[in-house]
C-alpha cells in the first residue's frame, strides 16, 4: 500500500493501492475498502486515482459522491496484512466481512 500524503491531517485515509480497474483505500479507523470500475464508474474511479496520487481531497470526494459511498466493499484484515508485506494487489484475496 502506498502512503496517502494527507497534508491537512484531516482525511482519515492512510493508504491506497490501485490497478487498471480498482482502487483499494485504507482508512485510519481501520479497514480496507475496494472500489471497482464496475461499482463506481470509470470517471469516478479515475478521479479517485488522481486524488490518491495528489494526496488530498480523496475522502471529501468519496463522501460527496453517493455512487462511490455505496460502491466500496470492505475486505478483511488478511488483505491489509498482505499489503504490509508487499503482496500483489492485482489479485487481491477478496474475503468479505459481513
Amino acid at each position: 500500500m502506498q502512503r496517502y500524503r494527507n497534508p491537512s491531517g484531516t482525511s482519515g485515509i492512510t493508504g491506497y493501492e490501485s490497478g487498471p480497474d480498482f482502487i483499494c483505500i485504507e482508512y485510519e479507523r481501520g479497514g480496507v475498502y475496494v472500489y471497482t470500475e464496475k461499482a463506481v464508474g470509470r470517471e469516478n474511479l479515475e478521479q479517485m486515482k488522481r486524488l490518491a496520487i495528489r494526496g488530498s481531497y480523496l475522502n471529501a470526494f468519496i463522501n460527496r459522491t453517493p455512487a462511490i459511498r455505496r460502491g466500496g466493499v470492505k475486505v478483511d484484515s488478511e488483505m491489509s496484512s498482505r499489503h504490509d508485506k508487499g503482496a500483489d494487489i492485482q489479485n487481491p484475496p477478496l474475503h468479505f466481512e459481513s
